[in-house]
């Protein structure tokens, strides 16, 4: 391959919708508040992202009432818009979650039975549409269920767990695929339990990181009525569940959960007093580590959603069974999965902050040229990629917007160190 002398770098939009000035006041591994639901206050609400688009409906009001309106959320505007009400029976503590270009809601409770219908929501009709009911078709019977939890895969949800009205809480783990003909398809139960074991767990958490063919699954409230720290591992590929690191903080139920840039995220919850704290998790190394506590009231029951590597959080109820409306945005502290730790050469980027033109300077034993340096915004997206012949290079920042960006250098599609950058 020849490589220009030239060096070439690509003007790039800044996606996060807030102000340079926020950036460097918050700092990353912090909280920023946005605009507030503007439908009523609830708990047990569901939420999915779609599109560039997060959607929140259902839920409970706080006369206990069961709700059916259904919501938008524009990160770019920072903005709420109500959409077409949500076809189903209205309903609480049930799952909500998107595959593609479309969301999904159903199970739950609509205050007289425990439900195992699915609906579709097409955004660009602003249609819903009836799903196959849980477990149609299978020849292990599905009762209705609330309280489950779910996570996307490849293109496939897995409702996990739940009660569906025995004392023991549901066990069972269903696949759900929207492109087969029968769309449901019973997995292993959970902790790889037999239909003779007394297991089973509601109001827990399940997420993924999109980097193998599992998902995790864990803590919420036991068939013996316990709060639990523990966390699971269901491998779809080999349908084994395994049991990995516990969460270090206390044990709870109703807690909230995401994935972003390759790390998986615990937050909040309730064990009889409110937790407010955060936990990110490694799947490479099984390892928790402590993170920026949630700043919001609310503390259990809350929403969740990621729109291109942007995490929100809100609503829920806190302490004082207020039901709340805020919405904040998580900064994480690594958003393109790059860390800093030295590799085989050590940088020198002067001046910092960048305001037009810099300087990079390499050191290091044994370094081989051309290496590659790639730019990415906050969101995670690659600005720009040059081309580094020398040992000293003057580089410049051309029409980058201000903020904090991070950069890779690699020498053959091997990453050799990677830091962050600022623009001024």
């Amino acid at each position: 391959m020849l490589f220009k002398k030239s060096i070439v770098l690509f003007a790039c939009s800044f996606l996060i919708n807030f102000t340079t000035s926020e950036i460097f006041a918050q700092g990353l591994n912090s909280w920023v508040q946005r605009s507030s639901f503007t439908g009523a206050p609830r708990i047990n609400a569901v939420s999915f992202s779609i599109l560039d688009k997060a959607y929140v409906g259902t839920g409970k009001d706080t006369s206990g009432i069961f709700l059916k309106d259904f919501w938008e959320y524009d990160p770019t505007s920072d903005t709420w818009s109500q959409k077409a009400d949500f076809s189903g029976t209205a309903r609480s503590a049930a799952i909500g979650f998107g595959i593609d270009s479309a969301g999904f809601i159903g199970l739950g409770d609509d205050g007289f039975s425990y439900l195992k219908d699915l609906w579709k929501y097409e955004p660009f009709g602003n249609t819903w549409s009836q799903m196959q009911d849980l477990g149609l078709y299978q020849t292990v019977s599905s009762l209705g269920r609330k309280d489950a939890a779910v996570t996307v895969l490849a293109g496939k949800a897995y409702v996990i767990c739940g009660y569906d009205g025995t004392t023991s809480n549901s066990k069972q783990c269903w696949q759900f695929d929207p492109a087969a003909d029968t769309s449901w398809t019973l997995e292993r139960n959970f902790a790889n339990a037999t239909d003779f074991t007394v297991i089973g767990r509601r109001w827990a958490i399940a997420f993924n990181v999109n980097a193998n063919s599992s998902i995790y699954f864990g803590m919420g409230f036991d068939h013996v009525h316990s709060y639990k720290k523990d966390l699971w591992k269901y491998n779809t590929a080999t349908d084994v569940w395994m049991q990995v690191a516990d969460l270090p903080g206390q044990s709870r139920s109703n807690a909230s959960a995401f994935s972003v840039f390759g790390k998986g995220y615990v937050l909040c919850g309730s064990n009889l007093t409110q937790q407010f704290d955060m936990y990110r998790y490694d799947t490479g190394i099984n390892s928790w580590t402590r993170m920026a506590d949630y700043p919001g009231s609310s503390s259990s029951n809350n929403i969740s959603f990621v729109i291109n590597n942007r995490v929100f959080l809100g609503m829920g109820n806190d302490s004082l069974n207020v039901f709340r409306q805020d919405l904040w945005e998580y900064i994480p502290d690594s958003t393109t999965g790059i860390n800093e730790t030295e590799f085989l050469v050590n940088t020198d980027i002067y001046p910092m902050p960048v305001l037009n033109n810099y300087n990079l300077k390499l050191e290091g034993k044994n370094l081989q040229f051309p290496i590659t340096m790639k730019l990415y915004d906050i969101s995670g997206k690659m600005c720009g990629e040059e081309v580094i012949y020398t040992r000293n290079t003057g580089l410049s920042r051309k029409n980058i917007p201000s903020g904090i960006y991070f950069y890779s250098l690699s020498f053959r599609e091997k990453l050799i160190r990677s830091g962050k950058l600022i623009f001024q």
